[in-house]
């Protein structure tokens, strides 16, 4: 009977009331509240695209409406940028694109798509030399394959 008593003694002794006051809560928590996370996260996560031509707007406007490969305007500049058809002939003339929205844009982020930026012949000609080619050949893709896309 004594060993049933210590036993439910030192079972039940963290249990046992707090003799004093509740100390009062902090008045800046460690971490923010969850609501102002979901605030946060939805003014930074934007709605997908649903079909083709919102996703090649929406790309286009992001890469000024440049080829990441090849760096050339696509037909849409002419209307929506200001820029003189002399500009559009030094750049190499308008192409159409049609895998501006393949691309994600972390990816994009790390070519330089500067209006002032001019190709160079080489890059025309050769569009494989470029540097989103760079990049997708070190992810193990074939550059070839989009320097015979380019060439049409």
């Amino acid at each position: 009977m004594l060993h049933s008593l210590g036993f439910c003694t030192v079972n039940n002794r963290p249990v046992k009331k707090y003799k004093g006051q509740t100390p009062d809560s902090s008045s800046h928590p460690s971490r923010p509240s969850f609501d102002e996370d979901a605030a946060a996260l939805e003014t930074a996560i934007q709605e997908a695209p649903r079909d083709h031509s919102t996703a090649k707007r929406h790309a286009l406007i992001r890469d000024g409406y440049r080829c990441l490969i090849t760096g050339r305007y696509d037909r849409a500049a002419e209307k929506k940028l200001d820029i003189t058809p002399e500009e559009l002939v030094a750049y190499g003339g308008l192409i159409a694109t049609q895998c501006a929205h393949i691309i994600p844009i972390p990816a994009s982020t790390h070519f330089d798509v500067n209006i002032t930026r001019k190709p160079t012949p080489a890059n025309i000609a050769n569009p494989a030399s470029g540097p989103i080619h760079v990049g997708l050949s070190m992810l193990g893709e074939n550059t070839t394959t989009f320097k015979a896309l380019s060439d049409n």
